[in-house]
C-alpha cells in the first residue's frame, strides 16, 4: 500500500527514469519510499551523454549523495557491496 498522506519523492524527469523504477520500500515506523534500480539510473544518465565513470560520479554525489527529506528514494543494488563478500 502507498502512503498517499505523505510525499512519495520519484527521480523526475519520470519519462527518464520510470524505467529504472522497482516499486516502492516499507520501513516500520518511516514513510514508504520509491525504490530504483542503482544500474538503471546509471544507463539513464549514460544515456543523457555521461560517460560510465561521470555516471557512476555523478550519482554519488548527486543522487545517492543528495538527502531530500524522509522521502528520498532508496536505491537497489542487485550485487553485494566488495567488503561484504
Amino acid at each position: 500500500m502507498v502512503d498517499t498522506e505523505s510525499k512519495i519523492l520519484l527521480l523526475e524527469p519520470r519519462e527518464q527514469f520510470d524505467a529504472a523504477f522497482v516499486g516502492y520500500v516499507d520501513r516500520f515506523g518511516q514513510q514508504t519510499i520509491a525504490c530504483y534500480d542503482h544500474e538503471k539510473v546509471i544507463e539513464t544518465f549514460k544515456s543523457q551523454g555521461m560517460s560510465d565513470d561521470e555516471a557512476r560520479e555523478f550519482f554519488s554525489y548527486n543522487t545517492i549523495g543528495a538527502w531530500a527529506g524522509e522521502g528520498t528514494p532508496c536505491f537497489l543494488f542487485s550485487s553485494s557491496p566488495p567488503d561484504l563478500l
